[in-house]
């Protein structure tokens, strides 16, 4: 009830008739949600800190115009007609991804390093934006380090450790993972990754093909500082959704793929 009056009192709801108590959205409201009723695409960026804070931002592409959609606080989203804030935040979480290049010794002598962001696909407002979700570089500038290792694969559902409050140890990391059903060896080459974790992206497309008919496509990391970038996979296969992998991969290779998927995404929104 008292979303309900707020709603009115900003002009967001109306009485639908005369005498009647049923409200409807005001046409203001009805056209600016018109997308979300005939989307042809969901696109959605999250950012997961090591204390377990999310932040999410996601676009919405219809047959009626777009719009972009912005967690305020948990499940409270502002929705604006900015769908090009949501490709800004992809780009974004992409220049997390390398810090700057290693300078000259000549030029290390004379002049302190910069953090300017690595080249790419010009996007508007990330020349003047903080990078979301931004992670230090390393001690020796360059890019972030790569993982080490192969491929972990573990149980699925242990996954969501990578989504919560990081742990205050590598020993506190390897128990929450055998606590949740992960075998003792794959658990003790997660640990240090879990325990180092700074900040989990995902991405999220899902597009309408057809009637009943969707593609939803998912690129998620996790960025765990000095242990390096690694990519996660919540269910790598149909045939075996119950299995996740987490597996290495290099801030360039990252990088370049979660460009690509910025101008596939922009290329959605412009048609």
């Amino acid at each position: 009830m008292v979303a309900a009056r707020a709603l009115l009192a900003r002009g967001a709801l109306r009485l639908a008739h005369a005498g009647d108590p049923a409200l409807a959205p005001t046409a203001p409201v009805r056209d600016l949600l018109a997308p979300l009723r005939a989307a042809r695409a969901v696109i959605e960026v999250e950012h997961v800190d090591a204390a377990g804070h999310r932040r999410r931002r996601a676009a919405v592409i219809g047959t009626a115009g777009a719009v972009g959609l912005a967690e305020r606080e948990p499940d409270i989203w502002e929705v604006t007609r900015d769908a090009h804030a949501t490709l800004d935040a992809i780009a974004d979480a992409a220049d997390t991804l390398t810090g700057p290049e290693p300078p000259t010794p000549a030029a290390a002598a004379s002049n302190p390093p910069t953090h300017a962001a690595p080249p790419g696909p010009a996007t508007p407002g990330a020349a003047s934006d903080p990078p979301t979700a931004a992670v230090p570089a390393t001690a020796a500038g360059g890019a972030r380090p790569g993982g080490t290792g192969g491929s972990v694969a573990f149980p699925a559902p242990a996954a969501r450790l990578f989504e919560g409050p990081c742990p205050a140890s590598e020993a506190e990391a390897l128990e929450l993972l055998l606590v949740h059903g992960v075998p003792a060896g794959p658990a003790r080459l997660l640990a240090p990754v879990l325990a180092a974790r700074q900040v989990t992206t995902s991405i999220r497309v899902a597009r309408r093909l057809a009637d009943e008919q969707y593609q939803i496509d998912t690129l998620g990391w996790v960025d765990a500082g000095p242990c390096g970038i690694w990519r996660i996979e919540a269910s790598p296969t149909a045939r075996d959704p119950s299995t996740a992998t987490l597996a290495p991969t290099t801030a360039a290779h990252l990088y370049a793929t979660v460009r690509d998927r910025h101008a596939y995404i922009a290329h959605l929104a412009e048609r």
